[in-house]
């Protein structure tokens, strides 16, 4: 894609020059995002942000950041719990309410298939 072109975190940033658009499973976005979570897997995504784009790295990027509220501060709690089971709303966790109903189309797949499994 563009890769941030236009966007304010489309502009190279000191003191690497990089530019922190979206990379890995939740497109994570913003230098303070690649600071917390290199902080978070002592992985230097500061450093490379397209360490962002391994599985390896990806994977614990996206679980921690929803677990914890790291994203846009809330987490799984406030949409899973014991009175609650919000698919739609749970998309503010990572992004706003944006594609919510396909996202959640999405996850009730991936979540009925790896249910079996445990």
């Amino acid at each position: 894609y563009g890769r941030g072109k236009g966007k304010a975190y489309g502009a190279p940033t000191a003191p690497h020059g990089h530019v922190y658009y979206g990379r890995g499973l939740v497109q994570l976005t913003w230098k303070d995002n690649y600071q917390k979570m290199s902080s978070k897997l002592s992985v230097d995504l500061v450093a490379d942000p397209d360490l962002a784009l391994s599985l390896v790295n990806a994977v614990p990027v996206m679980f921690l950041g929803m677990e914890q509220g790291l994203f846009t501060g809330v987490g799984f709690g406030r949409y899973f719990n014991a009175t609650r089971d919000d698919w739609v709303n749970a998309r503010r966790i990572i992004n706003g309410t944006d594609k919510a109903n396909l996202i959640a189309d999405h996850a009730r797949m991936f979540y009925a298939a790896i249910s079996h499994t445990v």
